[in-house]
């Protein structure tokens, strides 16, 4: 009875591991899709960007309180 109680446990623990190994391997080809993903969004994103169609135009940007960073300025000629 003892062996046959051994037997039934050893089979549920290998489908219980066989279960988990499904779910790391899911899990990590799902990560590896969302980081190529976000390495092609990242990539793809400078290009995107709208550029300013007046060359007079400089550009700035809010970096917090009453602080502004210009940019494009020092390029004219």
């Amino acid at each position: 009875m003892a062996r046959i109680g051994g037997v039934v446990a050893w089979i549920a623990l290998a489908v219980a591991a066989l279960i988990m190994a499904v779910f790391l391997t899911a899990a990590l080809v799902i990560a590896g899709v969302v980081g190529a993903a976000l390495l092609a969004v990242t990539g793809i994103a400078p290009r995107l960007r709208p550029r300013p169609s007046d060359p007079s135009l400089i550009e700035a940007h809010h970096v917090g309180g009453h602080t502004w960073v210009a940019h494009g300025w020092n390029e004219r000629s």
